[in-house]
């Protein structure tokens, strides 16, 4: 069974991943207003397009390191300015950030997210010498999170920020990169999969999860773009888990997701 995957969704992508960003590092400490949207500081800043970061070789964008790899800096600074339709009415975001090796996020001055790094209880801010809590094993995972929306501002520019931290003074690579959709009110999107499971010769379960409970439907065909049979689910959940029958042994399969009732 193979796949050709399009996935319903309803929402506004707000940062697109591989997006360009202005970034600082040489190694300073910004302190705590370079994340507001009032800073101008980021207009002398270097810019480039992400995935950015330095050590891995599948860089974009390189930046700096401070020139000593036994003193790399511990801190790095990005940011991005987007725009949002001034009539548009969102439920949630969806963020989905790369990071290496421990990160916060900010969204018009204010935290959103934080991986990797220590708890709000114990360091509520976090300073410009602070270590990730440990070091990455797999600088290409995306970490994926559902956040409400309260801090958009609509019809006016708002500014996401992001400074990436180091587990050690002497770690060899850092990775940035970023996604960021609102999510339309009334509206279903994929946040996890779709993906296969318990296949057999003649059957296959196609799973996947959505920020907001909808019922299921896939189609599929031996045809890319020729869907021509569909199996649904009339249950509203957000796991999803549809158990297509019948199936040919050795025979390349197309599928697609989606959903015909959301609820809202």
């Amino acid at each position: 069974l193979a796949t050709n995957i399009s996935t319903a969704v309803g929402g506004d992508t707000l940062v697109n991943n591989n997006s360009y960003w202005k970034y600082l590092d040489d190694g300073s400490n910004q302190g705590t207003t370079w994340y507001t949207n009032a800073f101008t500081g980021a207009n002398t800043w270097a810019a480039g397009n992400a995935e950015l970061g330095y050590g891995d070789g599948d860089e974009a964008t390189v930046v700096g390191y401070g020139g000593n790899p036994s003193i790399t800096h511990i801190t790095t600074y990005f940011r991005r300015i987007f725009n949002m339709a001034s009539g548009a009415s969102y439920s949630s975001l969806d963020l989905s950030l790369v990071c290496d090796d421990g990160a916060v996020v900010y969204l018009n001055g204010t935290e959103i997210y934080r991986n990797n790094m220590p708890s709000q209880n114990t360091n509520p801010t976090i300073g410009h010498t602070v270590f990730a809590n440990n070091g990455t094993t797999n600088e290409n995972n995306w970490n994926n999170i559902t956040l409400c929306n309260g801090v958009l501002l609509a019809g006016q520019p708002n500014v996401i920020a992001v400074e990436i931290h180091q587990t050690a003074i002497n770690s060899s690579d850092i990775s940035f990169d970023l996604e960021l959709i609102a999510n339309i009110i009334g509206s279903v999107n994929v946040v996890r999969g779709p993906f296969l499971n318990m296949a057999t010769q003649n059957a296959v379960h196609v799973r996947w999860r959505t920020n907001s409970t909808s019922n299921s439907v896939v189609s599929f065909g031996t045809v890319d773009g020729g869907l021509t049979s569909t199996i649904s689910d009339a249950t509203l959940t957000t796991e999803h888990d549809v158990n297509i029958t019948g199936l040919n042994p050795d025979t390349k399969y197309f599928y697609s997701i989606g959903n015909t009732n959301p609820a809202i």
